[in-house]
């Protein structure tokens, strides 16, 4: 869905004339603090839902975004029960300086499950509607809109934009401008296609010509090249007025190889046969991947990928036609790795990281980070039907408690099976479910919180072998709000002995847990638990070994099963 595009400001030797009365590409804005005379507020829904400008989902949007931008991502931290709606408004400005005044700005919106995105300017007396938007964008693009006939010259102007939803996925915006508008000029505005994710083989190629000047554009050239190869020009021609924008044109073909990146190139010249003031606006270049189907190997000799980052930053751009395997070569990877929600992905066309030897000692994926707020190794980020099979997945160093693997914003049908594991953790801000922990020899612990008012499903933990958990504070296994997780034939063996606790499997405020077959050890220097169950109901623990012990004489006890509290 998403690519990955670059703004290209071609013609040199050509100056640039084009003036604002308002330009805000957001570089002074931060957390949920808007360019100073900007107004942030909340509506309905809770207060803090307001628009970001810190990307808190940590949303892959690039070309036309740049730096921060504005973002209300609904789905990252709005919660299902209630609508909301957020508005973010401009400054006042004066359109009284000019006859013509012109909308610009760059967006994406995610549609779906409801969600709604509203324009409108204010005139110093209402507010009047210029845009709305509900279905996805097929890529980042540009919008022009004249709204001389809304402002009429009014020297307290405003533009403001305003969501509405309710856990509805997002809406980006940045480099938002009103301007008075120059005689001539012309652009690019967008790629209509091909559209991310689609299939390798021959496709369109289709472009978004815009008319960003006063005067009618009934003519121009537009180039373009793939791989630095300059094709064949499209002579456009047609009648656009100020504001206006043919889509879809259709400027060629070209043969995409699967899941191989594509420098595709386009830009205008000569509007009208003259020469264009403004060449900001001309050209786009973008980085383009067809979905990715099939077998395809990591490292080594003659790979289709070098390393995970080459991959992983196809798949994340690509997405996927069919199921997806990649074979990781023996080797040590030292990279930090992202997933977000790849497209295409599901049931039938599932992701896999396996190692090519099958020995999940020899393909070792590490890093090494001290900075607490990007201590990791792996992430992902709202992914969905993938597995990772006999790898390593491990942190070279870093901050005590951190984790080589997190997983959060919803993310499911994810399993690690026959891998080596530093730490897993779940952060407790979204519900992620339908994950699975087979046969793996985890050090540190597996640690998985959900909301409160949506526990996680389908959580099962079996047949891994557990050793040392960072802290001796912490469990070797730890369940908040789930719903039905099994922890079955595993075997826990922490060698902590010193420190406050010591617990081998911990599920608090769940429902309907089956804990069983387990082997586990419980040795520390203060109290320890074999298996605590805390404010849990319908818990079924049977058929568990545990061994366990402390050495301190002052007080402190070993327990097999502690129950405490009373379920919510």
């Amino acid at each position: 869905m998403l690519l990955c595009l670059l703004l290209i400001l071609g013609g040199t030797g050509r100056a640039f004339a084009q003036t604002y009365i308002l330009n805000e590409d957001f570089s002074s804005a931060s957390g949920t603090t808007p360019p100073t005379g900007w107004l942030n507020s909340a509506g309905s829904g809770p207060a803090t839902d307001k628009w970001h400008f810190d990307n808190p989902g940590g949303r892959n949007i690039n070309y036309p975004f740049s730096g921060s931008f504005a973002i209300f991502d609904s789905e990252n931290y709005s919660t299902d029960g209630g609508k909301e709606t957020a508005t973010l408004e401009t400054r006042f400005f004066d359109a009284s300086v000019s006859q013509n005044t012109v909308l610009y700005f760059d967006h994406f919106f995610a549609g779906g499950k409801g969600g709604k995105g509203m324009v409108e300017v204010f005139n110093g007396f209402i507010w009047q509607f210029v845009a709305s938007y509900s279905d996805s964008t097929a890529n980042p693009q540009s919008e022009v809109y004249n709204i001389s006939s809304l402002v009429r010259g009014a020297t307290g102007a405003k533009v403001r934009f305003r969501w509405e939803g309710n856990n509805s996925h997002y809406w980006a915006i940045d480099n938002i401008r009103i301007y008075a508008p120059l005689p001539l000029d012309a652009g690019i505005s967008a790629l209509d296609a091909p559209s991310m994710p689609f299939k390798a083989g021959t496709q369109p190629i289709q472009i978004r010509l815009t008319n960003f000047g006063a005067n009618t554009l009934s003519k121009t050239t537009i180039g373009w090249s793939v791989n630095n190869v300059v094709q064949t020009a499209y002579n456009w021609t047609g009648n656009l007025a100020l504001g206006m924008s043919a889509n879809d044109v259709k400027i060629g073909t070209y043969a995409f190889p699967a899941g191989k990146p594509v420098q595709l190139k386009v830009w205008q010249s000569k509007p009208n046969g003259l020469n264009d003031p403004n060449v900001q606006n001309d050209t786009l270049a973008v980085t383009l991947y067809s979905s990715l189907c099939g077998l395809y190997t990591i490292g080594g000799t003659n790979p289709d990928f070098q390393n995970f980052t080459e991959a992983v930053t196809a798949l994340n751009n690509a997405g996927v036609g069919c199921g997806v395997t990649f074979r990781v070569r023996n080797g040590s990877y030292n990279e930090q790795v992202k997933l977000g929600q790849i497209s295409g992905a599901s049931a039938t066309a599932p992701i896999v990281f396996e190692s090519e030897s099958g020995d999940s000692t020899k393909v070792a994926l590490h890093y090494q980070e001290t900075n607490p707020s990007n201590d990791y190794t792996l992430v992902l980020e709202g992914t969905d039907y993938i597995t990772f099979r006999k790898l390593g997945i491990l942190r070279s160093n870093g901050q005590s408690g951190s984790s080589a693997v997190i997983i959060r914003n919803g993310a499911h049908h994810v399993s690690f099976r026959n891998t080596q594991l530093n730490r897993v953790s779940s952060p407790g801000t979204s519900c992620d479910s339908v994950l699975t922990f087979a046969g793996n020899a985890v050090t540190g612990g597996i640690f998985l919180a959900n909301l409160s008012t949506q526990p996680a499903s389908r959580v099962a933990i079996t047949g891994n072998t557990f050793t040392s958990p960072y802290s001796a504070s912490e469990s070797s296994i730890g369940l908040s709000y789930t719903t039905g997780a099994l922890v079955q034939g595993n075997t826990v063996a922490p060698s902590i002995n010193s420190g406050s606790e010591v617990t081998s499997v911990n599920v608090t405020n769940s429902s309907n847990p089956k804990i069983n077959n387990n082997h586990l050890f419980a040795y520390g220097y203060y109290s320890t638990y074999g298996v605590i169950v805390s404010s849990t109901v319908n818990a079924e623990i049977s058929d568990n070994t545990i061994q366990g012990g402390c050495y301190s004489s002052s007080g402190y006890s070993s327990y097999g099963i502690q129950v405490r509290g009373v379920a919510a």
